[in-house]
């Protein structure tokens, strides 16, 4: 067992929480880190940055693109139950 003083220590970018190594949400792009202590935080972090962003152009192919890949998810998952 890996004593806390061993693990790494991080900082919730929302709420300030810190979180050990091994928890949470951590997520790194192009020289960004955003740490999140929970999934409500970095809920509320995305939710915040997609509201505030001056043009949603930037993520709307993608959301599109992921909309669709979890829609065939679902659609395979309900296949299954049948």
């Amino acid at each position: 067992m890996v004593r806390d003083f061993l693990k790494e220590k991080y900082e919730c970018v929302v709420c300030g929480k810190v979180f050990y190594e091994g928890q949470g949400i951590r997520i790194k792009r192009e020289g960004l880190q955003l740490d999140f202590h929970s999934s409500k935080c970095a809920a509320l972090f995305f939710k915040r940055l997609i509201e505030e962003s001056p043009s949603a152009e930037c993520v709307s192919e993608t959301a599109k693109k992921l909309i669709d890949e979890f829609k065939e998810l679902r659609e395979k998952r309900s296949k299954k139950h049948i």
